[in-house]
């Protein structure tokens, strides 16, 4: 990637993904429009606890870095204290075969703390949810 240390190095690539949040994955996304993507999950915030990530698909058009498409990764509130509830909220995402659409599934679940593994309680899935890519704006919008 080039990004030392992930300080807002001297591509526009690496300043984006500063300005986004600290680095969780980096993978290669699908092409979209004919160009390479990069899809990027990153840290919004975290503590004991306490855990927010995003994912974006960035796309490079000569030299200017687009933000394609940005959803929730995961959230996990987790108290570090046996007893407690602790919520989780997922996220998965898909990419259809061309692939101009991304279909967005997710649960929340509850679990109680406990000293060894978490103990389920309750998982909801969440109803998905799509995105289409739109050429003239260059983003990837809601849709059905």
């Amino acid at each position: 990637m080039g990004c030392p240390a992930m300080e807002p190095g001297p591509t526009p690539m690496c300043r984006t993904m500063f300005k986004l949040g600290y680095a969780y994955s980096i993978i290669p996304g699908p092409m979209i429009d004919g160009r390479p993507t990069i899809e990027y999950m990153f840290l919004k915030e975290h503590g004991t606890g306490l855990a927010n990530a995003d994912v974006a698909l960035l796309q490079d058009r000569k030299g200017k870095i687009h933000i394609l498409w940005r959803h929730k990764a995961w959230l996990l509130d987790a108290p570090p204290i046996e007893g407690m509830e602790i919520t989780e909220t997922f996220y998965s995402w898909t990419y259809s075969k061309n692939p101009d659409k991304i279909r967005i599934a997710g649960k929340h679940q509850i679990s109680l703390a406990t000293r060894d593994k978490p103990k389920l309680i309750r998982s909801t899935p969440l109803d998905s949810e799509y995105y289409c890519f739109n050429k003239k704006i260059i983003k990837f919008e809601r849709c059905h």
